[in-house]
């Protein structure tokens, strides 16, 4: 199809659902997240890098050199510093912004045998104090983050103040807390720093948790048992005591002061809180919907005029609160838009979180990225947040699918020989890869009307004529196999396993193509998948006359088979295939098509519409109203969503989307003018096809009100775009939400959500199995499973008897971006997404 005729085609399809008033999104600016993993040596993935450390004891940011800190258990200084200035990032840059780990100073030699071995460390406006149980060093490096400049010994003690927890910087003042308790050191006096014991106030040591806010004038003070403000009228100061039991349940383990909302946040074990300048305390805990307990560490993350505050946890990674800024709006706030987990294989080495930096802890309206450093117990991530839109994201996805995704045409998932390792690759036929290549052909054809590069459409008929073969091979015209092998695979080629052999599990020799080898027994759901890209692959991508000509005769090769044989899939056996079956004797008669009656009706219906609105043959037209009226299929069709939870099949869910589309589609096409097609015939053939579909809607709508919580941007394409139902301005917020907060990460990363106080499951197993235990509201699909559309978005854990994320299976199979790609350019291609 010409540029030209590309444009009127889908200008006219926007002016249809204008009147319907449809609603639609502007693509803007959100944050995508970008894990950078890294784990100490011995690590239980290789595909991590190794850490050149062995353990992370303090981390910090300098913002002077723009590097982060890391002091190592072995008492060597380390910092990782920006390759990239903060306002030149570029969207497309995926990699980590942040450079190798340097080696920096190795402080060993300064310290005597009797200090304790592990260092802390905390940022001064130009330089960075180093403590141990005797020493305070003080050190500045170059602007490079790459060497000392100068080091100073501050203070060497007689008598050692025990451990070091925790440090704070104010005033020109140095304050430690210490198994000695809260000490105070001088850093104004000449060079000469003394150490004096704050034991005016009764403290309890040991002294666990500091900060100084400047802004107040305040020193917040953590013990076991207390919680201390010490608010200076310099030199005096006045104290309040807060005992742990009252508003603070446990001791504090982190503070970090928010200098956007003005607020100090508070991360005990049991609860988050923020506290103002007056004193007033309010809690984000369990009752306000926080995901989980056993916090270890907070911190403060500002980026385009938002604020974020992360928290760590022993046994649940990170979360992610977004704070209210109105709080009229609170109680009516979206549960996505206010906690997000990062917790698993998919962001961090293991669950257990020790501390939190962000480099972004000041306001900078500029930045267009921010990076939070992770430290866990066994390694560190660089969980990089990055200003995106989704077209960038489209872009960055579509990076992902050559050459990986890509087998001779077929798209489908990889299979990994090493755990999480994408070096190790391998292609494996697949039962259903015709339908992802179908979903992948989609995705390219419409990507490609709004790119017009030659590139785009070469990988979009690539898809089709991987399609189109895989009918070819069978050696039946209208017989297609569910997935093939070419001879070089066939013979076992280093990149692809699993291919068949001739007269084993429903594999055949081609009789057509000598050496390839391709797999029967289709079923039903191949042949969905072939009809839901054919049309679009037709109008948008084919571009000449034997192009157009060899997507016509794909559909009409089929539905002549189908029809031919009585409304059966026949294979090569000369038998019904065990799911084809599209006959009224099976679906109206045969119980044991009970789960297939509907959404087989629709396929078929589906199927005879677009064959009728390609070739005007009155056959496809008559077998429609035969089925549809005589034989009640549309009475099929209306139900065909089962809403019995313990059979909710969203496989079905699939294949009853991409009928939808199907048989919706075969109208729409022809509101605009065809080539080749005289103006009296598309007018006879749309006012026939709007008989044909207009009684199905009510189908379409009960079919929504049921899947219209999985939030999924590809139900939606189909009801708001093809079907042109109108549907709530927040249902399409949520879909595009769905499409912003899915990870770029694509490895089927197993999942674990017991433990979560914000999951509530449900009282039904998937498809009565025990072992599928199912959430009762949908989470992002960032803290879901990946896979194909046809997975369960409610399971809860990967694996029934697993313990956590990172022993719940998963990390041996990268599924396709199609998977993203096919939702996006479909809310593209309808407008809902301009």
């Amino acid at each position: 199809m010409s540029r030209v005729a590309c444009c009127v085609y889908i200008t006219l399809i926007c002016i249809i659902h204008s009147s319907l008033a449809l609603n639609t999104v502007l693509d803007e600016e959100f944050n995508q997240i970008i894990s950078h993993q890294s784990s100490y040596e011995g690590p239980s993935s290789t595909s991590l890098s190794i850490l050149p450390f062995n353990h992370t004891t303090a981390a910090l940011y300098d913002a002077n050199g723009r590097c982060f800190v890391s002091l190592s258990s072995d008492r060597i200084l380390w910092t990782s510093r920006r390759v990239t200035h903060p306002v030149d990032i570029n969207w497309s840059h995926r990699s980590n912004i942040y450079g190798d780990w340097i080696h920096v100073y190795d402080f060993t030699s300064l310290l005597s045998p009797y200090d304790r071995d592990v260092l802390k460390f905390v940022k001064a406006p130009d330089s960075i104090v180093i403590v141990s149980s005797l020493l305070v060093i003080e050190v500045v490096m170059d602007f490079q983050c790459k060497s000392i400049v100068s080091l100073e010994t501050r203070l060497r003690a007689d008598e050692s103040w025990g451990n070091v927890y925790s440090l704070t910087v104010g005033h020109e003042t140095l304050w430690m807390g210490t198994d000695a308790g809260l000490l105070r050191v001088d850093m104004n006096n000449n060079g000469d720093w003394d150490v004096q014991t704050v034991d005016d106030i009764p403290i309890s040591p040991p002294v666990t948790a500091l900060l100084w806010v400047d802004a107040w004038q305040i020193l917040f003070v953590g013990t076991a048992d207390a919680f201390y403000e010490l608010r200076f009228q310099w030199p005096k100061y006045s104290v309040r005591r807060d005992w742990v039991g009252g508003n603070l349940d446990s001791p504090v383990v982190g503070m970090e002061y928010d200098e956007v909302g003005d607020r100090l946040w508070v991360v005990e074990s049991d609860a988050l809180h923020q506290r103002d300048n007056h004193g007033l305390w309010w809690r984000e805990g369990y009752y306000q919907g926080a995901i989980s307990d056993n916090l270890t560490s907070v911190c403060v993350q500002f980026l385009a005029g938002q604020r974020f505050v992360w928290t760590g946890s022993i046994d649940m990674g990170l979360s992610r609160l977004h704070p209210s800024i109105n709080e009229e709006w609170e109680d009516k706030r979206d549960p996505w838009d206010k906690w997000l987990l990062f917790y698993g294989p998919r962001f961090t080495p293991d669950g257990s979180v020790r501390q939190l930096v962000s480099d972004s802890q000041f306001v900078d309206e500029k930045r267009q990225d921010s990076t939070v450093l992770v430290v866990t117990e066994t390694g560190v991530t660089m969980l990089s947040v990055r200003r995106w839109k989704l077209a960038n994201k489209a872009e960055v996805m579509q990076e992902l699918q050559y050459p990986r995704h890509d087998r001779g045409g077929i798209s489908a998932e990889v299979s990994l020989s090493q755990y999480g390792d994408l070096t190790t690759w391998l292609h494996s036929p697949e039962d259903s890869d015709s339908i992802w290549t179908a979903q992948y052909a989609v995705a390219a054809a419409i990507r490609y009307y709004f790119s017009n590069a030659e590139t785009d459409r070469e990988m979009a008929w690539r898809a089709f004529e991987a399609l189109e073969l895989l009918g070819n091979l069978t050696g039946v015209d209208g017989l297609v196999g569910r997935t093939m092998c070419s001879p070089e695979e066939a013979r076992g080629a280093r990149s692809t396993v699993g291919c068949g052999v001739d007269g084993e599990n429903n594999w055949h020799a081609s009789q057509t193509y000598p050496g390839w080898v391709w797999k029967g027994d289709t079923s039903s759901d191949t042949v969905n998948g072939h009809y839901f890209a054919y049309g679009l692959v037709l109008d948008l991508v084919a571009s000449s006359p034997e192009e157009r000509a060899r997507a016509e005769n794909a559909i009409e090769r089929i539905t002549t088979y189908i029809v031919s044989n009585n409304l059966y899939y026949i294979d090569v056996t000369g038998e019904p295939t065990k799911w084809g079956r599209w006959n009224p004797a099976d679906l109206n008669e045969n119980p044991q098509y009970i789960s297939e009656r509907g959404v087989n009706s629709l396929e078929i219906l589906a199927f005879l519409a677009l064959a009728y609105s390609v070739t005007g043959r009155e056959l496809y037209h008559q077998q429609f109203f035969t089925l549809a009226v005589d034989y009640g299929y549309y009475e099929n069709c209306a139900n065909q969503k089962i809403d019995n939870p313990f059979d909710d099949n969203h496989s079905d869910n699939q294949l009853g989307f991409m009928a939808y589309h199907t048989l919706f589609y075969a109208q729409l096409r022809l509101e605009k003018e065809v080539s080749g097609l005289l103006e009296e015939e598309r007018e006879l053939r749309l006012r026939t096809l709007k008989e044909m579909t207009a009684p199905v809607l009510p189908s379409l709508r009960r079919w929504w009100s049921i899947v219209r919580n999985e939030r999924s941007p590809l139900w939606l394409s189909a009801v708001a775009g093809a079907g042109g139902i109108p549907v709530q301005f927040d249902d399409v917020e949520r879909a595009v939400q769905s499409l912003q907060l899915w990870s770029t990460d694509m490895i089927a990363w197993g999942i674990h959500n017991t433990g979560r106080w914000d999951c509530e499951t449900q009282p039904y197993y998937g498809r009565d199995d025990p072992t599928k235990i199912q959430m009762r509201y949908i989470r992002p699909p960032q803290e879901r499973a990946t896979g194909h559309w046809n997975v369960d978005p409610f399971l809860f854990d990967s694996s029934y008897s697993s313990a956590s994320a990172y022993d719940a299976g998963g990390g041996y199979v990268e599924y396709s971006p199609s998977e993203w790609l096919l939702p996006y350019w479909l809310l593209r291609f309808y407008g809902i997404i301009e």
